[in-house]
């Protein structure tokens, strides 16, 4: 039967007719029919098979037709086939009674009855339930006595619900039935609660369930007894959802009952009571009672053998049997039980693998089975098995999968697959952290974690096991309980490891009591044995002994034989010992008990296993304490070639082994062999204090002692460090603190580190005073020591006295520590003499130091030989006995080269560099110098000997002219510290040979950093200014040369020779005429003019500069003479064709000014040719004389000629640099501009003038002239294009910034408001055009006697405008009052030989017309063709509001060009050809426009 079925189709229906008898029903005939047992899982459950009665048809004969009876006939023929379960046959006949329509309505419903359970017979539910719903709702409207039969259809339509798993309906159906059953009828009311508790656990309702049955159950035993049929199916029922819901031992009181009444009535061997007995004994093996299932499986087992029928027929399911009777014999766990439980497994295996339900049942039967095996060593096919069912426990989330995994890893590490197990007990434990609820089963989450440390520990990877351990460790165990005790064991061995012994020995303890006290087995004295290992090595050894004697009298019983596990013990047991022995410094007893724990140890591990070799270790360490040196190194030699690589044996290894052997090479005077082992241990120290009571500052001293007479700075570094590290409360006269103290003093001062010598000397020599007394030799020397300190330091006043006490030292016998203290005195003496320049008596001191320190013997004091050598030379330096030093200082150097006193032989060579130098022997001297930049050193008293023998040298290339090499040199010194003395020299110099090769750039950033260094000498000052300037011009940066050399102009002044005054000034001159500053420029170049013979050779003399400044002062005639003579005077040098051009190209400029311009356009074109030729890039002078050029040509009216000369000048400008061209680019683009706009090119003329403003508003701001005539020309442009609208704004902008500057009176506002009145009458805008005029017209009045007020053509012009404008607003009188006056002025102009305009006449006639009205601003009539002609004409041609320059240019400079001032906005109107040509040509027209330009 399946496990989800709740009845069987074969025993649904009734076996008898019986429906409404309540008789108990006891026989034993009856009752294995009725009560079924499903073994299917934990899920199983028994099943009650109710009746379903078939209906009571009444018949009454008296109405019965013919087809009605055989109605009737068809339905007692379809009960006949169900009872004879032919339900296919009573179907089809019960459809064939239900189509017949005579058939009668109680009828009709007692066939649907009838249909509906052949329908549930065949479990086709839905039909039933389909026809059982129809007969229940027509029987609810039925009274009770009419079809009784039928009130049990609402049961049925429950129980066809729950079998198509429709739970909730069937539930509902349930209640509804009991409610609506008579609380008599206890068989209804038992049924319906029974199945009702069925469908509530089917619904996961599990209380109201187990409330139903037990209600059930209550109910029978009160109205049936308790050993009625139904009363034992009910508590069958109740026990089967007990069992599932894991209350296995109230369903065992339930099955016991029911057992004891079906052995009492059918006896032990019927097949009722042993399957009862079956389930009742799977409940007391879920309850892990053994021992009380064992007979009752047994019984059962026994007839499952006997009777084969027995399985297949009743039991059903024999493999749960077989299951626990193979788990009940691995659990006596003997050879033949392991045998005959391998057989149960597999036969269990085949039982409940054919069944589905039994799926949890049969994973657990593998996993009991692989552990079997695994018992039987068998662990291949265990893991095997494991892995079969590990992936379908983790699908289906059924057995123990914690369990699986735990015996799969203990079978992979059975076969030696450690990383195997470790990987999976990895994914196990990170999978399923929480342990809080383990009860430490030595199966579940915590025995993985235990077996994962293990392995962990194995691998040697003890953090990892420790964390394992730990969380086992911090679930508590419910009492005493091995498997925790055991993990608390591991945890402590994982401290012990990672040597956190305080934890170890916490958790040892514990275990140790647990184990004693509560387990009470002979584990204890192994823990206790691992408690006093971490007691040694907390080093508390008066612990550890009473901890170690137990192991070694319990393993020395008789019985007790020798095993890998004893040697374990007793080996590191005896090693421990010894420890405690070499505590007690008893070292003969450690040497014995590290004797009898070798053998053990080597047995146990191997010779390379760290036990071992820290045995080994001790025992040398034993024999060095004993002094056995020999011994102790072969030991200490063997451990140092070992390769462990445990974590303590490393240390040993590399740390104090080499520090021991140290020692004993120190002990065995073999210093070069301690030097090797002491380094080799400090440079394996790490960062703690000490390792195994051996300070790090013991093998620092160790290794300085080593290093005292060879590496002196290593030996300084090491006792420092040893110093630092000893404790504060060290005794200041004990040997270690004299003795420590004297090494530092003498290393310090070897490393001439002598205030920390000093220092160190002046506590020292208390010290041993007070131990050893004053004259003991330590005491005598070290005060030698630190007089020589104090003479390094300069400190004469401290150092005098004890210098003087060791210079009359006596030494009683030569080659002793007296001698080193007198040559100590003398050396000291002599260097006083030396500094005082008493050069005799420092040569005598020098002599007899350096005869006492040569009788020691030793090269210790060879340093102090030299120095007394050195000084000796220095003294025939300082008395210019230059040959002489040179000879003994050449060969000192090379003596002290090769000596490696490195310092010292630099201080020789220097010296000998500065005799060479002083005889002027560059060559030698700079070979000299050569050999202490090379190698790059400094020396002693000359600190700076590089830097300085760098600066040396590039004097010498200086000198030689090679100023490249002087320059590497001079920045080579640069890049280091100087001497003050030095430190300016090779600025300048450097400053200097930039400017010799053209480096203008970085000449001047060198004077920069010249001028940091604040020189106080003039001389270096003057220089500083004087080459900044230089190169200020070489860079044609004016204003800064102008700058530098006035400071240094400033500075010649009765302090620097009158050559370099001269120069200095001429150069100044030059400065102040480039920044357009000619006066001051003129009083220097006549200051210089007339004082001949001033000046070295120059391009261009006093004279062209001088010419110069006169010419754009204005100073035309006397410019002109003095250029004429300097260019006679140049002519006499054929090769100077350069300044005799540029002198020539001044001169065409005067002529030009002088009014001789076609002699000027000659000689420019001459000049123009000759440098076009100097080079195919072309020459900045020729942009300066075609925009010469350009202005002669405007000047005669040449308007094309001038706009290409423009325009060339423009393009060759922009080919050169901005300093390489002088040409003022906007006054160039100005008088280009007033070409094209006379050409009546506007547009070009235009874009020009913009240019202009644009380039003026950047360099000044308004309002000022330049800008003004810069906008004034863009607005008369735009007028003539009758651009009104653009250019109102910009006129009105231009007159309201003339008023600011001249005052709105001036005569310079009258040409702007002119303009302004043309422009507002193109606008129509005659109103404010009459405003600006009216204005205009009053200060032509008032002006006429002013020098500055325009001439007469422009009053005619302002006169007209404003009769115009009058005439357009109707005011005629006064526009022919102005008319009139236009016209008189025109005539006076007429007399004066003027050309007339005519334009009053005009005007006149126009007014002279008859009335006509005034026009309205939206009604102007249009002027005559004539009228707009003569209009139009009045505009004037634009200003050039660019200033002329005149240009000159020789090799370093090119003055700005002047441009040629015409008038800025002339408004004359009508000015004829001929009279224009006289007004440009005149000087007056000439002056006026330099009156008005920028």
């Amino acid at each position: 039967m399946s496990v989800n079925d709740p009845i069987s189709t074969s025993e649904s229906l009734p076996q008898t007719s019986s429906r409404d008898s309540n008789a108990p029903r006891l026989a034993a005939t009856n009752y294995g029919n009725q009560v079924g047992l499903n073994l299917g899982s934990i899920s199983n459950f028994f099943v009650l098979e109710d009746v379903i009665h078939p209906c009571v048809l009444p018949i009454d004969s008296s109405s019965v037709s013919r087809v009605t009876s055989q109605l009737y006939a068809k339905i007692e023929t379809a009960r006949v086939y169900h009872k004879s379960k032919h339900y296919v046959e009573a179907k089809v006949t019960l459809y064939e009674v239900l189509r017949a329509s005579a058939l009668p309505a109680d009828a009709r419903l007692a066939a649907k009855y009838d249909l509906a359970r052949a329908h549930f017979a065949v479990s086709e539910f839905s039909e039933a339930a389909k026809y059982f719903k129809d007969v229940a709702r027509a029987h609810r409207g039925q009274e009770e006595t009419a079809n009784s039969s039928l009130s049990d259809s609402q049961f049925w339509l429950a129980r066809s619900l729950f079998n198509l798993e429709r739970y909730d309906d069937a539930s509902y159906y349930l209640q509804d039935f009991i409610i609506g059953q008579d609380q008599n009828n206890a068989q209804q009311l038992t049924k319906g609660r029974l199945w009702l508790g069925l469908t509530f656990e089917r619904m996961k309702l599990h209380e109201e369930a187990k409330e139903q049955m037990e209600s059930a159950l209550t109910m029978c035993i009160e109205k049936f007894g308790p050993e009625h049929l139904e009363t034992l199916a009910s508590q069958h029922h109740l026990a089967n959802f007990l069992y599932k819901r894991r209350a296995f031992y109230e369903a065992y009181k339930l099955l016991r009952s029911v057992l004891d009444v079906e052995e009492r009535l059918n006896g032990p061997e019927r097949a009722e009571a042993i399957k009862t007995r079956c389930m009742l004994a799977l409940c007391l093996a879920q309850l892990g009672r053994y021992s009380d299932a064992e007979p009752h499986l047994q019984r059962v087992f026994s007839r499952m053998n006997s009777d084969t029928n027995f399985i297949s027929n009743e039991l059903g399911e024999p493999g749960l049997v077989y299951y626990w009777l193979g788990r009940l014999a691995l659990k006596r766990d003997d050879r033949d039980s392991l045998e005959q439980a391998v057989s149960l497994f597999h036969r269990a295996l085949t039982g409940l693998a054919a069944n589905k339900d039994l799926e949890a049942e049969f994973i657990e039967c593998q996993r009991y089975l692989a552990r079997t095996m695994g018992h039987q060593k068998q662990f291949a096919g265990a893991e095997n098995t494991l892995r079969e069912i590990i992936p379908i426990i983790e699908g289906t989330q059924q057995g123990d999968l914690v369990a699986s995994y735990h015996g799969l890893a203990a079978n992979l590490i059975a076969q030696h697959k450690v990383v195997e197990a470790k990987v999976t007990l990895e994914r196990l434990v990170s999978t399923r952290t929480p342990i809080e609820h383990c009860r430490h089963t030595g199966e579940d989450l915590a025995a993985c974690l235990h077996l994962l440390g293990t392995i962990y520990y194995e691998l040697e990877r003890f953090q990892d096991a420790r964390d394992c351990f730990q969380r086992i460790v911090d679930v508590p165990a419910i009492g005493p309980n091995h498997h925790h005790n055991s993990s608390r064991f591991w945890l402590g061995r994982a401290f012990y490891e990672l040597q956190e012994l305080e934890h170890a020995r916490k958790h040892f303890t514990i275990a140790y009591e647990v184990e004693r006290q509560q387990i009470r087995s002979e584990g204890h004295y192994y823990i206790q044995s691992w408690l006093g290992w971490t007691l040694c090595d907390l080093e508390l050894f008066d612990e550890a002994e009473p901890n170690l004697t137990p192991m070694l009298a319990f393993m020395s019983q008789p019985e007790k034989k020798p095993s890998p596990r004893s040697d374990f013990i007793l080996g590191r047991s005896h090693y421990t010992l010894g420890r405690v022995a070499i505590h007690r410094n008893n070292f003969h007893g450690a040497i014995e008990q590290f004797q009898s724990a070798q053998p053990m140890l080597a047995r146990c591990f191997r010779l390379n296993h760290h036990l071992y070799l820290e045995c080994r270790y001790h025992l040398a360490f034993s024999y060095t304490r004993l002094r056995k040196y020999d011994d102790a190194r072969s030991t200490f030699q063997e451990l140092l070639n070992n390769d462990c690589q445990h974590t303590a044996i490393q240390n040993i290894r590399s740390i104090l082994v080499p520090y021991w052997l140290c020692e004993i090479s120190i002990a065995q005077v073999k210093y070069d062999d301690g030097i090797t082992y002491g380094r080799k241990a400090l440079e394996a120290w790490g960062n703690e204090s000490s390792y195994r009571g051996v300070f790090r500052r013991e093998a620092q001293m160790a290794l300085a002692r080593c290093l005292e007479r060879r590496e002196i700075e290593e030996c300084r570094q090491l006792i420092q460090q040893a110093i630092k590290d000893e404790p504060s409360d060290t005794d200041k006269e004990s040997e270690w603190y004299v003795t420590s103290r004297g090494v530092l003093a003498r290393s310090l001062l070897r490393c001439k580190r002598y205030e920390e010598a000093c220092e160190t000397f002046k506590l020292l020599i208390p010290a041993a005073e007070a131990r050893y007394g004053y004259d003991h030799w330590l005491c005598s020397s070290s005060r030698a020591y630190l007089a020589d300190c104090l003479g390094e330091l300069g400190r004469w006043s401290e150092a005098e006295p004890l210098v003087i006490h060791a210079a009359a030292h006596q030494a009683p016998d030569p080659g002793t520590f007296h001698s080193l203290v007198k040559a100590i005195g003398n050396f000291w003496v002599g260097r006083r003499a030396f500094n005082r320049r008493q050069f005799k008596e420092a040569e005598v001191r020098f002599q007899t130091a350096r005869s006492e320190w040569g009788s020691l013997r030793t090269k210790t004091w060879e340093s102090r030989i030299f120095e007394c050598r050195h000084f000796l030379a220095r003294i025939h330096h300082q008395e210019k006995r230059y040959n002489d030093a040179c000879v003994l200082l050449e060969e000192l150097a090379q003596q002290q080269y090769e000596a490696g006193y490195l310092s010292e032989a630099v201080d020789s060579q220097y010296y000998l560099g500065l005799s060479l130098h002083a005889q002027n022997k560059l060559d030698a001297a700079n070979v000299a110098f050569q050999k202490i930049t090379d190698l790059e050193h400094d020396g002693k008293s000359v600190e700076n000997a590089v830097s300085a023998s760098h600066y040396y040298r590039g004097h010498c290339f200086y000198c030689t002219k090679d100023f490249k090499t002087a320059k590497t040199h001079f920045e080579l010194a640069l890049e280091r510290p100087l001497d003050s003395s030095l430190r300016i020299r090779p600025h300048y110099y450097l400053t200097r040979v930039f400017y010799e090769l053209k480096m203008y750039d970085e000449a001047i950033t060198q004077v920069k950093s010249m001028v940091e260094t604040k020189p106080t000498n003039s001389w270096w000052i003057f220089g500083c200014h004087y080459w900044s300037g230089r190169s200020h011009i070489a860079l044609k940066n004016w204003p800064d040369a102008r700058t530098h050399l006035q400071l240094a102009y400033d500075m010649t002044i009765g302090k620097i020779k009158w050559q370099d005054a001269s120069d200095c000034r001429h150069f100044l001159g030059q400065a102040l005429f480039a920044t357009r500053d000619y006066a001051a420029a003129k009083n220097h170049f006549q200051a210089l003019h007339s004082t001949p013979g001033n000046l070295s050779k120059k391009l261009l003399g006093n004279s062209y500069y001088l010419g110069c400044c006169l010419l754009e002062l204005g100073e035309v005639e006397p410019a002109r003479k003095i250029l004429a003579e300097s260019l006679i005077k140049l002519k006499k040098d054929p090769s100077n064709k350069l300044g005799q051009m540029s002198t020539r190209f001044q001169l065409d400029r005067c002529l030009h000014r002088l009014g001789m311009c076609e002699t000027a356009e000659r000689g420019l074109e001459n000049v123009r040719s000759f440098f076009e030729s100097r080079s195919a890039d072309g020459d900045p002078t020729v942009v300066l004389v075609e925009y010469e050029l350009g202005l002669i040509a405007r000047k005669h009216l040449q308007w094309e000629r001038a706009a290409d000369l423009f325009q060339q000048a423009l393009i060759k400008h922009e080919t050169f640099h901005e300093k390489d061209s002088m040409l003022d680019v906007l006054a160039c683009k100005s008088h280009l501009g007033y070409t094209f706009f006379t050409l009546k090119r506007y547009e070009e003329a235009l874009h020009l003038f913009q240019q202009v403003l644009e380039g003026r508003k950047e360099s000044i701001e308004p309002p000022h002239r330049d800008i003004i005539n810069a906008q004034r020309d863009v607005s008369r442009t735009l007028f003539e294009m009758k651009d009104f609208a653009q250019a109102a704004p910009l006129v009105k902008e231009a007159l309201e910034w003339e008023e600011q500057v001249s005052g709105p009176e001036d005569p310079a506002c009258l040409p702007i408001r002119l303009l302004l009145g043309e422009i507002l009458n193109g606008l129509s805008d005659f109103e404010q055009a009459v405003e600006v005029l009216s204005k205009a017209a009053l200060q032509c009045q008032a002006t006429k006697s002013d020098p500055k007020a325009l001439n007469a053509e422009h009053e005619v012009s302002c006169y007209v405008l404003l009769s115009h404008a009058l005439l357009q607003v109707g005011r005629a009188p006064e526009a022919k009052g102005y008319a009139l006056k236009a016209l008189e002025l025109d005539a006076d102009i007429l007399q004066k030989g003027s050309e007339a305009s005519g334009v009053s006449a005009e005007v006149l006639e126009l007014l002279q017309k008859p009335k006509q009205a005034a026009v309205t601003e939206d009604e102007q009539p249009a002027l005559p063709s004539s009228e707009q002609a003569d209009t139009s004409s009045l505009a004037a041609h634009p200003s050039s509001s660019g200033q002329e320059q005149d240009t000159q240019q020789d090799s370093q400079l090119a003055s700005s060009p002047v441009p040629d001032n015409v008038e800025p906005g002339d408004t004359t109107v009508h000015v004829s050809a001929k009279a224009k040509t006289e007004i440009e040509d005149s000087p007056t027209a000439e002056n006026e426009r330099s009156t008005s330009s920028a």
